[in-house]
């Protein structure tokens, strides 16, 4: 009992004092399990399907006079590749599968293997969703390199946008991203209601925070030919200069590390402060 974990020791213990019933525990230990391990759904349906497989293929040993290795694969074969398990009991080729008892076997397994196939196919739509989803709230990192990197997001950030596109005619176009703390849904939809020329300029969304090495990161602001930092408008002055200093102080230690260069536009909100970012 002491070489047990910790964790299975809780399971086995009738009362640890917490005055709660094995059940509630097991609920518990569950719950941290498939919250903390990405990959528990995917286990929890291996461990359930070898376990069907196991039970099965005893249950089937002990009714029938099929030896052990093959009550395990004609189990096997009934729990998700083969659903005519169970009409197949009758069969010549199943010739050790017999009685009423066999045949309960033979149903139960492949009542298991559909359970089984829905859970997989379950936990493949579910992992297909939060693909999408990842993809269409912009969590992907952004690729592009020479782009114009515009951070932040104000009432002047679609006014930048169409100046940056107008700009950008003369070159066929360019790239524009922007980074703010807003949903990339809700950028998107701003700009797409905006009326304005693009003249060949895409324009990529992400939701973050600017003053996030990470987030920035994720915009490739090191790759960036040009960085426009919008003042916080949500702020004081001096509260959001100083946040537009933050930025850039990541800025150029992020540039500095990947011996990249390109130019910056800061939006400073008080005169006074603007010797602070030349």
């Amino acid at each position: 009992f002491d070489d047990l974990s910790p964790r299975v020791q809780a399971l086995v213990v009738s009362d640890d004092g917490s005055g709660y019933d094995a059940s509630a525990r097991v609920a518990y230990q569950l719950d941290c399990w498939f919250s903390s391990d990405p990959y528990a759904k995917v286990l929890a349906l291996l461990y359930v399907s070898v376990a069907m497989v196991l039970i099965g293929g005893g249950l089937l040993y002990g009714v029938s006079a099929t030896d052990p290795g093959d009550a395990v694969w004609e189990t096997l074969a009934g729990v998700g590749i083969d659903w005519t398990f169970a009409s197949a009991a009758e069969d010549e080729s199943y010739r050790s599968l017999s009685g009423s008892a066999t045949r309960i076997v033979a149903i139960a397994s492949s009542l298991g293997g559909m359970f089984i196939t829905a859970l997989l196919l379950g936990i493949v739509s579910d992992a297909v969703g939060d693909y999408v989803d990842d993809l269409r709230k912009g969590k992907s990192d952004v690729l592009e390199r020479g782009h114009t990197l515009v951070l932040g997001w104000s009432d002047k950030t679609l006014a930048v946008v169409e100046q940056i596109s107008n700009a950008n005619e003369s070159e066929g176009g360019g790239v524009i991203v922007i980074l703010a703390e807003m949903e990339k849904e809700a950028q998107e939809e701003l700009i797409d209601e905006f009326e304005y020329d693009d003249f060949g300029t895409t324009v990529i969304c992400r939701e973050g925070n600017p003053l996030l090495v990470t987030d920035l990161k994720k915009v490739n602001a090191a790759g960036a030919r040009s960085t426009i930092v919008l003042a916080d408008e949500s702020m004081t002055s001096d509260q959001a200069d100083a946040r537009s200093l933050r930025v850039v102080l990541s800025l150029v230690g992020l540039r500095s590390k990947a011996g990249a260069e390109g130019h910056m536009v800061v939006e400073m909100q008080d005169v006074d402060n603007e010797p602070l970012v030349r």
